[in-house]
């Protein structure tokens, strides 16, 4: 069963660190289910209409009943988990992704999700910069940086930690990675945008580094 893109944009008001957008990436290829091969596609089929239409809760009761029948089908814990993310169920989302990842620690997108709920949950509770920025890394070497969307995820991480010399250089990256994808101009002017609120921000911490080095009689030292 294929991943699915959800229809916004993934990474939408991402810099705002109060909202975002569920990327889902394409998913490792499995074998079907085994058992109960006909109940278990009449669920993933019967999960898809509402799955697009943003009834979340009704497509995640459908993938309820995959997983009983097929416990060890990690597509479903996958497609779920993006559910839980836009639905706000981090915790679940969580969990569920940390599933994914058991069954597939390869598996990019389930790392480069993670880091999106360690960096841009709307419950600040969930926020953690040291998670979001392993997640964020292994996503990158797992694709090897050769994805927008998870260099950009990794750029958001390093200003997470206020780190914007390395966020500017990484999201420098997932424009020139982006500008060679397909509909690359739906990602490059979003992506422009971080990219310029990352330089604010390295302007400012240096502005405010070089008062300090000022008020202690130093010089403020480049990064």
């Amino acid at each position: 069963m294929p991943g699915r893109l959800s229809a916004s944009k993934a990474g939408s008001s991402r810099t705002g660190a109060a909202r975002y957008s569920v990327q889902r990436h394409s998913v490792p290829a499995s074998h079907a289910p085994k058992n109960n091969m006909k109940t278990v596609d009449d669920y993933l089929d019967a999960a898809n209409l509402p799955e697009l239409d943003g009834r979340y809760a009704e497509a995640n009761a459908h993938y309820e009943k995959v997983l009983e029948l097929q416990p060890d089908f990690p597509e479903a814990y996958d497609n779920r988990a993006g559910n839980w993310m836009e639905l706000g169920e981090y915790a679940r989302a969580i969990a569920d992704y940390e599933k994914v990842i058991a069954y597939w620690p390869d598996y990019p997108g389930a790392h480069d999700n993670l880091a999106h709920i360690y960096i841009f949950a709307e419950d600040s509770s969930f926020h953690n910069n040291r998670l979001a920025l392993r997640h964020a890394r292994r996503a990158c070497e797992l694709c090897q940086f050769s994805e927008h969307v998870p260099v950009s995820t990794l750029a958001a991480a390093h200003a997470a930690n206020g780190q914007y010399a390395d966020a500017i250089r990484l999201q420098e990256k997932a424009i020139w990675v982006a500008s060679g994808e397909l509909e690359s101009e739906l990602w490059i002017p979003e992506l422009n945008e971080q990219l310029i609120e990352y330089r604010q921000k390295h302007a400012e911490q240096y502005k405010n580094a070089g008062w300090f080095a000022w008020l202690f009689g130093r010089s403020p030292k480049h990064k």
